[in-house]
């Protein structure tokens, strides 16, 4: 049936009656014998529509080669029959189910037979849907449509029993732009469709409601003979840009704008874009990149034109006709844009800005179904309900608003993937039928749901136990504890709707001699970073100069972008940072200049999602801050970790023995204390003097070593555990006599230039 038809058909029906029930087979049933299906949190069942509609000046069809002067609305349907289907949203306009009826026969209640004098008639149909994802506590919205025609905004909701209530249902003006729009993006829509699972989208989508009802308007007024108003579509999506995301901006403009030939869809790494010195054209990536402007660009990693040359970037963009831009990135990234391009981000106005946001309850679940779809995998009810109820525990907690993508695939693959595997493997019998339902189903069993939704203030504390255990650092664990009220206090103004500190920067300067602890300090402070929201993910980053460092021309700022982005959500722990300077800013054959522009980059963004720790000696750190005028404001908080005093190291050694099962006679002891004393006496003449981890070099490869051949010389039919155990004064001797071997060893070697 044409549109035309299916408009006249649509136009003289009203709905009268609206049931709407969820039901359940015998078959779906939970785990937990002691659980009512029917308050879960699950995907099982189906939501039944049972509605009656009304049809007006409902005649039929002329006979073939009689004159119909009166033609009614159902005149154009053939064999007197109509498509029903629906379209269920939640309040974000997630998809949560889509469903039709197929073909149905229309009847009038009071007979069964139409005569040519009956002016209306009735269609009673049930629409049953399944879910895509858990049903869980809010408003609905169903979109009832008559042959592709949207004809009715149905609404409902779920209380937290899961009862349903506060039906309402309103009817959809034909030819009104909201019907236009909505019989346009049924779930034959498959961008429409695929923008209304992707998690985390939902502005994108009621972004995209509002401009295609603009585009409507507009095409009316070109039907009329009237010019369309203009439209901006120019857009900034704040984000952390990932594979999925890039998805849900390619979704968002082929609806928005006319549609488009995938295969003339531009998007850049904003790096790629930067100009080449050692090419004939520099600019050539970006000349090819605006060919085409009738295209739209996305542009993402927008920190890379934070410098010179992306100045020149940007000039370029600026004197194009592209017909649209997509600027995604991170809200210190678009800050960071408009302080620098101002002009250029004027075209982006603040109704085009937009947020995919972290993800909530509904958007985990279809993050979750995307993943397991592509592993034949689904969760069960019990295993769907349970992790609702964590996911609202957790929401409430305020831990939900760091997760994304990566953190449900990551937990995915390496726990709930180990956990359901163990599980088949232990339940394995060859003599049993294989069940192809039981490979299927993730149970609640495989899944640690603390893992996906730990409690922060938990994590915070046990860090923070971990941080106070360790060995001497009185003044650093001083100020770190005033740092970490900080934190916390301004976020708890936050919540109160208070003002709080504005940005979220908090790099910082280890400045100490060698093993004086800022490593262990460092990955101690990716976890109380992460729990206190600074930072998403926590992990540290630990590198060098090699690792930073080239030796051609865009080596350096090639591996310092890599390097930035795999630290976002991280602590970036920079060692021996000073090795980046070599004191001779204008040294042709040094890059290491070029690295700490990079760095500059992150470092001047408000809310970067990384913490940056650069650590080496107090001095040299400090030639290092002086080597580039806007370094030293970038790093707000500095910490001194001072040399370990002859009882702090005694007691590491102590640690590190109980770590290992190992522990000292008393003479030992003795003999190991005025082993310390002295060279904490000399350390000032000891080259290469590393504190603590000279302490663990030596009991580990020596002393142990020492007293490993000694056990090994023994009658093995005496030997104890405390034999095993116990270190003797002549394992001491031995062990240092070695360590004092080796170190004159080492420092007689001659080292080479650092860096090449």
């Amino acid at each position: 049936m044409d549109i035309i038809s299916a408009k006249l058909q649509a136009a003289g029906c009203r709905v009268t009656s609206l049931e709407i029930s969820r039901n359940f087979s015998d078959s779906e049933r939970p785990e937990d014998k002691g659980k009512d299906i029917r308050q879960m949190y699950t995907s099982c069942g189906e939501l039944a529509f049972a509605v009656c509609i009304s049809f007006n000046n409902c005649r039929p069809q002329a006979a073939e080669g009689e004159e119909d002067k009166d033609a009614g609305p159902l005149t154009a349907m053939n064999d007197r029959r109509i498509h029903l289907s629906m379209d269920i949203y939640d309040s974000e306009w997630t998809m949560v189910s889509s469903a039709e009826t197929g073909i149905a026969r229309y009847s009038n209640p009071l007979q069964y037979r139409l005569s040519p004098d009956q002016k209306t008639g009735t269609l009673a149909a049930v629409i049953r849907a399944r879910p895509q994802i858990p049903l869980i506590p809010g408003q609905y919205t169903a979109l009832l449509m008559i042959s592709r025609v949207a004809i009715y905004k149905i609404r409902f909701s779920f209380d937290a029993m899961m009862e349903i209530s506060d039906i309402s249902h309103s009817p959809i003006e034909i030819n009104s732009e909201e019907c236009e729009v909505f019989t346009g993006l049924d779930h034959e829509n498959v961008l429409w469709t695929d923008l209304c699972t992707r998690a985390g989208a939902g502005n994108l989508r009621i972004r995209t409601l509002d401009a295609l009802e603009k585009n409507t308007i507009n095409k009316k007024r070109k039907s009329l003979g009237l010019r369309g108003l203009p439209q901006n579509n120019n857009y900034i999506f704040r984000c952390l840009h990932d594979m999925e995301t890039g998805f849900a901006i390619q979704d968002f403009i082929g609806l928005v704008h006319t549609p488009i030939n995938p295969e003339k869809y531009y998007r850049a790494d904003c790096e790629d874009l930067m100009p080449q010195v050692n090419m004939a054209n520099p600019t050539e990536e970006t000349d090819k990149f605006i060919s085409d402007c009738s295209t739209p660009k996305i542009l993402f990693n927008l920190s890379a034109l934070n410098d010179s040359s992306g100045r020149t970037v940007i000039k370029k963009l600026s004197k194009s006709n592209v017909s649209s831009f997509l600027l995604a990135g991170t809200e210190s990234e678009i800050s960071c844009m408009d302080t620098l391009y101002p002009d250029f981000m004027a075209r982006f106005p603040k109704q085009n800005r937009l947020d995919i946001k972290e993800f909530d309850v509904a958007d985990i679940f279809l993050c979750l179904e995307h993943l397991l779809k592509f592993l034949d995998l689904r969760l069960s009810p019990d295993a769907e309900d349970g992790l609702v109820r964590e996911a609202f525990s957790a929401r409430e907690n305020g831990i939900l608003r760091k997760l994304g993508y990566t953190g449900i695939s990551d937990f995915l693959r390496n726990s709930v993937r180990p956990k359901y595997e163990s599980r088949l493997i232990e339940m394995y019998d060859p003599h049993d039928e294989i069940s192809k339902e039981e490979y299927a189903t993730i149970k609640m069993e495989d899944i640690d749901a603390d893992i996906l939704f730990t409690d922060r203030s938990e994590e915070f504390s046990k860090s923070m136990e971990a941080l106070d255990s360790l060995i001497g650092l009185k003044s650093v664990k001083k100020h770190f504890s005033v740092m970490f009220n900080r934190i916390s206090a301004a976020k708890l103004r936050m919540d109160m709707g208070l003002k709080a500190k504005e940005d979220n920067i908090w790099h910082m300067i280890f400045s100490g001699n060698p093993g004086t602890g800022k490593t262990t300090v460092a990955e101690l402070l990716g976890r109380i970073f992460r729990a206190l929201g600074v930072i998403s993910k926590g992990n540290v980053i630990k590198v060098e100069r090699k690792d930073i460092v080239g030796r051609f021309i865009g080596d350096t700022e090639k591996t310092m972008s890599d390097l930035l982005k795999e630290a976002r959500g991280n602590v970036l722990f920079i060692d021996e940072a000073y090795q980046l300077f070599t004191g001779q800013t204008d040294d042709k054959r040094d890059f290491g200049n070029r690295a700490i522009e990079s760095l500059l980059t992150v470092l001047t963004e408000k809310d970067p999602d990384m913490v940056v720790i650069l650590a080496g000696y107090g001095a040299e750190m400090d030639s290092l801050l002086d080597s580039n005028p806007g370094l030293r404001d970038r790093f707000p908080f500095k910490f001194t970790f001072e040399d370990y005093t002859a009882d702090e190291l005694y007691e590491i050694a102590v640690r590190i023995n109980e770590t290992n099962d190992y522990e000292f006679e008393e003479e030992a002891a003795h003999k190991f204390r005025e082993i310390i004393a002295g060279r904490v006496a000399e350390k000032d003449k000891i080259k290469n003097y590393s504190n603590a981890r000279w302490i663990g070099t030596l009991l580990k490869k020596e002393i142990y070593s020492a007293q490993n051949e000694r056990i090994i010389a023994m009658d093995r039919k005496d030997l104890t555990a405390d034999d095993l155990r116990l270190i003797k004064v002549s394992d001491v001797d031995s062990g240092y006599a070695g360590f004092i071997s080796h170190e004159n060893i080492a420092q007689s070697r001659k080292p080479g230039r650092i860096g090449f």
